[in-house]
């Protein structure tokens, strides 16, 4: 007789989805017991188990970096990007610099979202001396981002 099926499993899930289902259980009350995780089911419906897994260990992963993690400045997390000061970069150049440092900050996961209102000139000051100075969390996880927004920064 095989054993009782034990929450969270569904009797309708076949047998690989039921073991998936138990695993990321367990999955589930560890990261609760060492890092206080607390997950709440919302809707009816239920993750594919392996999408579940997948997302249980992101946040393990996400939780082991951040216990040793150093807070740096964009610009180290970024690799000391090379960027001119603000006085020394001719107006024609300011787009396209703009551009370049965005693009840069792209491929580190790090997005940056400007009002319309904000010029030309005035975003390339925001990214050379003030958003390459803010403090982030060094975690590198494929897919986790980065996002700052122009208004939330206090000038």
């Amino acid at each position: 007789m095989p054993p009782a099926l034990t929450p969270p499993c569904d009797p309708d899930d076949n047998p690989d989805d039921q073991i998936e289902r138990i695993l990321n259980d367990a999955k589930r009350k560890e990261l609760e017991a060492r890092f206080g995780a607390q997950f709440v089911r919302v809707g009816k419906g239920r993750l594919p188990p392996e999408i579940e897994g997948e997302f249980l260990d992101y946040i393990a992963e996400f939780h082991h970096q951040l216990q040793n993690a150093e807070e740096v400045p964009v610009r180290q997390f970024i690799g000391f990007p090379e960027v001119r000061a603000v006085a020394d970069l001719p107006e024609s150049e300011v787009e396209s610099e703009i551009e370049r440092l965005l693009d840069h900050l792209n491929r580190n996961e790090i997005f940056v979202d400007f009002p319309d209102h904000v010029e030309a000139p005035e975003a390339y000051r925001f990214l050379v001396e003030e958003l390459l100075d803010a403090k982030i969390t060094d975690i590198r996880i494929p897919g986790m981002r980065f996002h700052f927004l122009y208004d939330e920064f206090e000038r």
